[in-house]
């Protein structure tokens, strides 16, 4: 992996093709937050499907609501980001802008490859060495790897009772 620590694009290779990925912009997750926003009504519209109208109005008037009052420290906002959705969704946007022709699920297809997920890990480390120098690191390497996989698993748990 090359790159430095400036906000120029990084070279990723999927599916044997090489890619850059470009660091997100102000409007990349102004974008991101309009789409947690979205995503959160759209549960409830789907959640709200065979109740009562008033029940279901109810519902959507509450998930409204909450969907405004996101911002980027909110918890819901924070737990899409590490969601697998919310973070294929991110990725997705850092390709974008040099690849508009490259949808969100080759993007699923390749993030889901667990050598790529291996690969990945390698990479966030050395990023976060890159981005934390000089600053004192709570953890080891593998305590940080383990907590990532333990994420990983219960997503995708969450996604398979779906």
């Amino acid at each position: 992996m090359s790159g430095d620590a400036t906000n120029s694009p990084l070279p990723v290779t999927m599916g044997g093709k090489k890619y850059m990925l470009s660091p997100l912009t102000r409007g990349d997750y102004k974008t991101f937050l309009a789409w947690v926003k979205t995503t959160h009504i759209e549960l409830a519209k789907e959640a709200a499907e065979g109740m009562s109208e008033d029940i279901a109005f109810k519902l959507l008037d509450n998930a409204r609501v909450e969907a405004g009052a996101f911002t980027w420290t909110h918890r819901h906002t924070l737990k899409q980001m590490v969601d697998l959705e919310g973070s294929i969704y991110l990725l997705w946007m850092g390709f974008y802008h040099l690849h508009p022709e490259l949808s969100q699920e080759e993007v699923c297809k390749y993030v889901s490859d667990p050598k790529v997920q291996k690969r990945a890990m390698e990479a966030f480390d050395a990023l976060e060495g890159l981005q934390t120098e000089g600053k004192k690191k709570s953890g080891s390497k593998a305590q940080r790897r383990k907590k990532v996989r333990k994420k990983v698993k219960t997503v995708k748990r969450r996604k398979a009772s779906k």
